[in-house]
C-alpha cells in the first residue's frame, strides 16, 4: 500500500505539472497511469474521468497509440462499473487498434488486460465475451472513441 500511495502522489503531482505546462503528450501518459491507480483503488468514476481526459487529449494531438491505451483504460473502468459488454467491446477495439498500428502492448497493460478478459469471460460467459470482443474489433476508430467516452450507465451502453 505504501508504494501505491507514493505512486498516487507522484503521478498526481506530475499530472498537475504537465497540465500547467501544456505538455499534452505527458499529460496523456500521466492521466492513463493515474487512471490505472484509480482502477486499483476500485474507483470507476475517477478512472473514467482520467482515461476520458487521456482519450480526448490524445485525439486532439493525433496520438493514436496513446488513444489506444486510453480506450484500454476505459475498458477497465467499464468493467469496474459493471458495464461488462461495453468493456469487452472496448477490449476488442483496443486490440484491433494495436494491430493496425503495429504496436506491442506493454507488459503491465498486457497483464491487466488478460486479467480483465478472464473476469469478463466469467461474468459474460465465453460466447458473449467473444461476440462483444469481435464487435469491438470491427468498430471504426471514431465509433470506438464515442463508445469509450460514454459515461458509465449512459443510455446506449450495453
Amino acid at each position: 500500500s505504501g508504494e501505491l500511495d507514493t505512486a498516487r502522489a507522484v503521478i498526481g503531482d506530475a499530472l498537475r505539472v504537465f497540465r500547467e505546462l501544456g505538455d499534452r503528450h505527458a499529460t496523456v501518459s500521466c492521466a492513463v497511469n493515474a487512471g490505472y491507480i484509480a482502477c486499483i483503488d476500485g474507483d470507476s468514476i475517477a478512472a473514467h474521468k482520467l482515461f476520458r481526459e487521456a482519450l480526448d487529449t490524445g485525439r486532439r494531438i493525433g496520438a493514436r497509440s496513446l488513444m489506444g491505451y486510453a480506450i484500454l483504460g476505459l475498458a477497465f473502468a467499464a468493467t469496474l462499473a459493471g458495464d461488462v459488454r461495453r468493456a469487452a467491446t472496448l477490449h476488442g477495439a483496443f486490440d484491433a487498434l494495436g494491430e493496425q498500428l503495429g504496436t506491442a502492448i506493454e507488459t503491465l497493460e498486457a497483464r491487466l488486460r488478460d486479467a480483465d478478459h478472464a473476469r469478463l469471460k466469467r461474468l459474460l460467459g465465453d460466447e458473449a465475451f467473444a461476440a462483444s470482443y469481435q464487435e469491438g474489433r470491427g468498430l471504426p476508430l471514431d465509433v470506438a472513441i464515442t463508445l469509450a467516452g460514454k459515461e458509465p450507465g449512459a443510455p446506449g451502453n450495453s
